[in-house]
């Protein structure tokens, strides 16, 4: 099946007085010839395209069915096009059309054969998500697949994240993963949706990086079965090991982490091999759900010596 993509149609010049910068663009002004070259070699996005566009930035089934997503940010989409990440288009607003980086991702979209869409400035404004938006916007493919349950162990640690909601959380903590080494993530319960907007900038693009399983406590059963160890996360609870005493050297280790408001699920608890806990100063009650995430996946990464 063809690849979907919102903005196919033919070339045009477009170069109105109505499209060109009217603002100061967010990082410097080249001058208005280089805004009006860019603008002229760009096509303009429809209505009916845009509506696409915002249908894919607030609807998981619109990603899913179209197997594309919105990533937003000038430094986000430079680095998801500098990865070689597979992506549909680039819309650009009017109003950064001179800044040195818009100008580079232009370049290197039109240079991979990625279509590149001028958004009139009041319009991208509307159509953006951010509060104070940069002016660019990717709609960029998903993955083939999430990654299997047997095939998700590898030699490092795996992240279980159960019942994550808070798309800020969520990316952070898929960061998190990539940073430190660790085999992958496994997403239990109601999870967020991983191509949210929101969850796409907090993981700085690494969603597309990071390897992703999802299911249930069957699947831990299973990786338990093969070999692995689980170990959840606690407060200080009775019994909790130190998280410096975990991660020896060739233990497959399921690490896992609930939302701040519910915490890990019983069944998931009871499932555990030990509980474990990040010693900390007793005026605090407890970490960040993505700080933990972020201290134990370093602690195990120092013991292996990497990454270096």
């Amino acid at each position: 099946m063809a690849a979907w993509c919102p903005f196919v149609g033919p070339s045009a010049r477009c170069g109105s007085s109505h499209d060109k910068a009217t603002t100061q663009p967010i990082e410097t002004t080249i001058g208005t010839s280089l805004n009006e070259k860019l603008a002229i070699n760009m096509q303009k996005a429809t209505k009916s395209q845009l509506k696409e566009v915002r249908e894919l930035l607030r609807s998981k089934s619109a990603r899913d069915e179209k197997r594309v997503f919105a990533a937003e940010g000038q430094k986000l989409v430079w680095d998801i096009l500098s990865a070689g990440h597979a992506a549909e288009s680039v819309l650009v607003s009017s109003k950064v059309l001179g800044a040195p980086l818009v100008k580079r991702i232009a370049e290197k979209a039109e240079g991979a054969g990625i279509p590149v869409f001028r958004v009139p400035a009041e319009e991208y404004e509307n159509l953006s998500s951010l509060r104070s938006s940069q002016g660019v916007m990717g709609i960029v493919k998903m993955p083939a697949s999430l990654v299997s349950a047997d095939n998700i162990l590898k030699d490092g640690p795996v992240v279980v994240l159960d019942g994550i909601q808070d798309p800020g959380n969520m990316g952070a903590m898929i960061r998190c993963a990539v940073a430190f080494g660790a085999d992958g993530v496994i997403l239990l319960g109601e999870a967020v949706d991983i191509y949210n907007p929101k969850v796409v900038r907090a993981s700085s693009g690494t969603v597309l990086n990071a390897r992703i399983s999802a299911g249930g406590t069957d699947l831990i059963a299973k990786l338990k079965e093969k070999g692995a160890k689980l170990y959840a996360s606690s407060c200080r609870g009775e019994g909790a090991l130190p998280v410096e005493t975990l991660g020896r050297s060739g233990e497959k280790a399921l690490l896992a982490f609930g939302s701040e408001g519910a915490g890990l699920s019983k069944k998931l608890t009871d499932m555990a091999d030990a509980k474990f806990h990040i010693p900390i100063d007793e005026k605090v009650e407890s970490l960040n759900v993505t700080a933990a995430v972020a201290v134990t996946l370093y602690e195990f990464a120092r013991k292996r010596g990497r990454p270096r």
